[in-house]
């Protein structure tokens, strides 16, 4: 008998309908796959069945896994199990930041509730989901921490608990610690899910710790995944380098990936004083020429400051030249770098011969080799620089939108100890398919060679006059 919304509707369901339920779908292994194809409408894969049926066999499992597994939808389909089948259930979910876990867990996991037979049973909101008239009783609950605020993972104490940790590989120690330390009633449970970018942690540990199921994930036995992509990127890398171990074959690096700016240096420089204008100071724009539903950002630098951010849903050429002229000159740019590559492409020429002679046009094209040794291709080199220019006291002002974008830009060493970013597409997949434009921007910025900081050659300008004009026509 084929089960429908219908016949799962609160108002048509009896007890001993309830009792069916719950011995249909929660007594063993079988059942929370039945769940997901019955109830949620999913199609689990035979990855997705390994970490759903490794809830029967242990109570703390950690999934290290190269990217697009499907792990998202096993912790939904997990969250929503535990709370349709275990009595008194309390879920808690959370990630490495709270973007994070708003953007690549809720919000999937409620459209996940929503399309199912379910749906009916519950309410939410953007931290709980709750069965309807009951908010106190057994739910689903966004948990949100930070490494100074460790505290807000401590005191949760229940029977029929159960902890499903994203990201795993970049929390502070103490935090997994306190999770498990809080595993002391009847059923309570832990998974940690996690591309395994560091070598290092409580994560990393997993592997060797009795008390964990370890299981490790390799990106191309899944099902969701673009074989073509991942070929790609081992044709590009050589399949044992670190790049290919953490994002397809789900083994840890040798070498740990990092952010290619640290949060640290970004929070800094977003709640640090407007620094005063000097007349050498270089000013230089970057330009992300939009694309593909993308808008094109303009990121202007002057020295150590990000005087101002503009952005246009355009991807006509004209728009984006006039915009470019218009910056230029009200700035009185050293530099333009835009994206060479797609429409960019056909941006150069046009530019070269409107902006003023005084202002160096430079098509940057990502993909090409570095032109210093430290990088691979120009992308890692632009980010290379602009994380220099972080770290040397640069200014972003509150652009809430950066630091989120940098929080997920990473990086690993190739085998030959060049600095690698990792794929855009798999940033825009942390980002909950957003580019990282602001971010690209501002790395454009930097895409010439030369001084970051300061002009290699005089202005003939006073500082005065430059500082004046440009207090007035920048935002802070």
């Amino acid at each position: 008998m084929q089960i429908t919304k219908e016949m799962l509707s609160p108002a048509v369901m009896s007890q001993d309908d309830v009792a069916a339920f719950v011995a249909r779908y929660g007594q063993g292994p079988e059942g929370i796959v039945l769940f997901a194809i019955e109830i949620l409408g999913l199609e689990p894969d035979d990855n997705q069945i390994l970490i759903l049926q490794s809830l029967f066999y242990s109570d703390y499992i950690s999934i290290s896994s190269g990217r697009g597994i499907g792990k998202t939808y096993s912790i939904a389909i997990i969250a929503l199990w535990v709370l349709c089948t275990r009595p008194n259930a309390k879920v808690l979910v959370t990630s490495n930041t709270a973007d994070q876990s708003k953007n690549t867990l809720w919000q999937p996991l409620n459209k996940i509730l929503k399309a199912s037979k379910v749906a009916d049973w519950f309410q939410g909101n953007s931290m709980n989901i709750w069965f309807k008239g009951n908010p106190e009783g057994p739910n689903i609950q966004r948990l949100i921490w930070s490494e100074h605020n460790v505290e807000a993972v401590s005191g949760y104490h229940s029977t029929n608990m159960i902890y499903l940790c994203d990201e795993a590989s970049k929390y502070p120690n103490v935090v997994i610690e306190n999770l498990y330390a809080s595993c002391t009633e009847t059923w309570n449970k832990m998974f940690l899910f996690s591309n395994p970018t560091r070598n290092s942690g409580y994560f990393y540990d997993t592997a060797e710790k009795p008390a964990w199921t370890f299981h490790e994930i390799d990106s191309r036995s899944s099902k969701h995944t673009d074989k073509s992509k991942i070929q790609e990127l081992i044709d590009e890398n050589g399949e044992d380098s670190d790049v290919v171990r953490v994002q397809v074959l789900g083994k840890f690096p040798r070498l740990s990936a990092t952010n290619i700016i640290s949060d640290d240096i970004v929070r800094k420089s977003m709640s640090a004083a407007k620094p005063n204008i000097k007349a050498n100071y270089v000013v230089s724009i970057g330009l992300d020429v939009g694309g593909g539903g993308d808008p094109s950002v303009w990121f202007i630098r002057i020295g150590l400051w990000c005087a101002e951010i503009v952005k246009l849903n355009t991807e006509d050429q004209e728009t984006i030249i006039s915009k470019s002229v218009q910056l230029v000159e009200k700035y009185k740019a050293d530099f333009l770098c835009y994206d060479k590559t797609g429409i960019g492409h056909f941006l150069g020429g046009p530019l070269s011969q409107r902006v003023k002679q005084t202002c160096q046009v430079i098509g940057v094209q990502k993909g090409e080799a570095s032109p210093e040794q430290d990088c691979v291709k120009k992308r890692d080199w632009i980010y290379r620089r602009f994380s220099d220019w972080f770290k040397a006291g640069g200014v972003i002002g509150q652009r809430p939108e950066i630091r989120r974008q940098l929080l997920v830009t990473e990086f690993f060493y190739d085998i030959n100890g060049k600095i690698k970013l990792i794929l855009k597409e798999l940033i825009k997949k942390e980002l909950n398919g957003q580019s990282p434009d602001e971010a690209d921007a501002g790395a454009l910025s930097c895409g010439y060679v030369g001084d970051l900081i300061h002009q290699p050659f005089n202005r003939k300008i006073s500082e005065s006059t430059l500082a004046s004009d440009l207090l007035e026509s920048s935002k802070w």
